[in-house]
């Protein structure tokens, strides 16, 4: 199993528009649908709400590439870029960590 780790920053008080753009482009029900994707997450700091991480588990580093190939990944891209407060790259892949141990 591995973790990606997708971080981001957002503009002071863009949370909620950031969660709404994922709502509004289906992006996890998207991504939750690509085989071997396990469960996906974000979060923030309770500190420093701009500070984002979207954190997904997957069976392999091979389900990831499925969603880094998924035609409508990136879909939102321009939306995006208006809200953060940081050089993203929409295209650009996570974050990947091995899972090393577990419990559940």
């Amino acid at each position: 199993m591995i973790m990606s780790d997708l971080r981001m920053r957002v503009q002071p008080g863009k949370l909620g528009a950031l969660k709404q753009i994922f709502a509004e482009y289906s992006i996890f029900e998207k991504a939750i649908q690509v085989p071997g994707c396990l469960e996906l997450f974000m979060v923030s700091s309770e500190d420093y709400e701009e500070e984002v991480r979207v954190v997904g588990f997957w069976e392999s580093r091979d389900a990831y590439q499925l969603w880094m190939e998924h035609p409508e990944r990136g879909s939102a891209a321009e939306a995006l870029m208006e809200i953060m407060d940081m050089d993203f790259d929409a295209a650009a892949p996570a974050q990947i960590l091995s899972v090393v141990a577990e419990k559940r």
